[in-house]
């Protein structure tokens, strides 16, 4: 992948942001940057960019990554760029020669994006690194609120909020995990990004970050004070359903699950549609994992997977804590 077009802020956006003073840019102490992958995302992109704008503290630098758009996203970025200067711009394409993926080609193409995009903020001082998916609004004060976070505590190298889709105007949680933090909003400590090598091209690649952070002794949280408003959501029903639970077999198979790990996981789809289909199509899916695929993530990566899993496992047959 290789950017074609490079469009920063022009006087317009120095004018603007001047008379912006409401707002404050981060310092270069505690300064974070932040990357967003975004394809065909003309009907959210521009609630994102306001709910970035609005931000108490803004980031020192924000490039938005167009992944090969074809509606209009592209005008929509430019616009605001030339009236923010923190804001910038890269057009890239996928190259045709380049096979994608069996399993995770989205991933991919948003992984390569994300290091497209940061690579031209590179030699900015600082502290922190963010993606923000191009459909999800946050209040104001939130960055500012999450950094403070990461200046407390030291060892926090990834944090982020609850995630909640908005459906028909309701916000339904969608992922609203303490010890975890959700893939459309992620900010890590700069050095913490930099010891997992980053994000990594693979199928569930918000997971392998996060598992390779533990492993490497930093801790990870989302905060339930902060929400993330999610707005494009999947509505998954029918064979489309069917489909998802058996590749999520796959990716389980792929990602290191023990047998007996994946056993126990799939139990929760009898509480979910199509119930027990739902549990023996995701176990079948990590069948055919086992006699068809290779596993990609590092050793290392795989056995710290292993031993995150027994430990949770004895934990939760002793009665310490719910996995």
């Amino acid at each position: 992948m290789s950017p074609t077009e490079d469009h920063n802020g022009d006087i317009g956006s120095i004018q603007e942001d001047s008379a912006e003073t409401s707002q404050a840019h981060s310092s270069t102490r505690s300064g974070y940057v932040l990357v967003t992958s975004a394809f065909n995302e003309e009907k959210y992109i521009e609630a994102t960019i306001l709910s970035v704008i609005a931000q108490t503290l803004r980031p020192l630098a924000w490039v938005i990554v167009s992944d090969g758009s074809t509606d209009g996203t592209d005008s929509i970025i430019l616009k605001y760029c030339r009236l923010h200067d923190f804001m910038s711009y890269v057009r890239a394409e996928h190259d045709a020669t380049v096979p994608l993926p069996k399993f995770g080609a989205v991933a991919y193409r948003k992984v390569n994006a994300l290091t497209t995009g940061l690579a031209t903020i590179a030699n900015l001082p600082y502290a922190y690194v963010g993606n923000i998916d191009a459909d999800v609004t946050i209040e104001p004060t939130f960055f500012s609120t999450l950094l403070e976070r990461f200046e407390h505590d030291t060892t926090l190298g990834m944090g982020g909020g609850y995630i909640y889709n908005v459906i028909d105007s309701k916000q339904v949680p969608a992922f609203v995990n303490q010890r975890n933090v959700g893939g459309p909003l992620r900010m890590f400590r700069r050095s913490c990004y930099e010891d997992i090598g980053g994000y990594v091209p693979y199928a569930h690649e918000d997971t392998v970050a996060l598992i390779t952070a533990r492993m490497k002794g930093w801790s990870a949280r989302s905060f339930a004070e902060l929400k993330v408003y999610h707005h494009k959501t999947t509505s998954w029903t029918g064979i489309r359903r069917c489909k998802a639970k058996y590749r999520l077999g796959i990716f389980d198979y792929i990602m290191g699950d023990s047998p007996l790990w994946e056993t126990l996981r799939c139990l929760k789809e009898i509480a979910e549609s199509p119930a027990v289909l739902g549990y023996c199509l995701r176990l079948v899916g990590y069948a055919k994992g086992i006699t068809c695929e290779k596993r990609v993530l590092p050793p290392e990566v795989l056995r710290y997977i292993r031993q995150e899993q027994n430990s949770w496992l004895r934990t939760a047959i002793s009665g310490g804590c719910k996995c």
